[in-house]
């Protein structure tokens, strides 16, 4: 006959920090990953932001928050308040933002909005880095 061996408190404080730690290794692991394209003559032409931050669980993390309202932000100015035709792609699933301008059929008055624009986005999460470097991360290729 088998007997349930009841749980000790040293036995609960092992699960807990075992879980803990899981916690943290997974957190280290997390972030959200920023990248600006920029065209031959400087100018950004559009981004890709993968990743959520893991600085708090879901609803609760300031450095998500903060990026997706940028997201937001930039998308809702190229293409409803400018009217730019970019290509932009949105994946909830596995937290992904894209845009791309540079097969647009836009003006070079227009490419120069768009970068500003960009620019405005680049800065505002290069800052964001400044405060959260471990959970966030900006770069720049050229494209």
């Amino acid at each position: 006959r088998k007997t349930k061996r009841k749980k000790s408190v040293t036995d609960s404080l092992i699960l807990s920090f075992r879980y803990a730690k899981f916690l943290s290794d997974f957190i280290a692991f997390a972030m959200t990953n920023i990248v600006f394209f920029r065209d031959s003559s400087q100018r950004f032409s559009g981004f890709s932001v993968k990743g959520h931050s893991g600085y708090a669980a879901e609803g609760c993390d300031i450095v998500c928050a903060a990026v997706s309202s940028c997201c937001e932000l930039i998308l809702n100015q190229l293409c409803d308040s400018f009217g730019f035709d970019i290509s932009a792609e949105i994946d909830p699933a596995i937290a992904a933002v894209g845009c791309d301008s540079r097969n647009a059929a836009v003006s070079e008055e227009s490419r120069v909005i768009i970068s500003r624009i960009i620019d405005g986005f680049y800065r505002t999460a290069a800052d964001l880095e400044k405060q959260y470097p471990r959970f966030i991360k900006c770069s720049i290729t050229e494209v």
